[in-house]
């Protein structure tokens, strides 16, 4: 821990999708346990709160998924129609 720049403690690994009023919330290997938070929502409703993924019977265990943040800019309008 520094003085200029002190630990900033976050939440537990997970993985967050959004959009619009959907929120999808999961462990880093994609699964939803069924005594945590996470979940599928729509608005204020959790529509989904357990999910795994099962290979022969046997819980997955998938390798921890990286993370990519991806940001959608609406398009610019067409240049022609500014006056100067």
């Amino acid at each position: 821990m520094s003085i200029l720049y002190p630990d900033i403690p976050v939440g537990p690994p997970m993985v967050v999708i959004s959009n619009g009023f959907t929120v999808l919330s999961t462990e880093p290997d994609g699964q939803i346990a069924g005594d945590t938070e996470k979940g599928l929502y729509f608005r204020d409703t959790r529509l989904i709160s357990s999910y795994s993924i099962m290979v022969n019977g046997e819980r997955w265990g998938a390798p921890q998924l990286g993370c990519r943040h991806l940001l959608r800019v609406p398009a610019l309008p067409d240049q022609s129609t500014f006056r100067r």
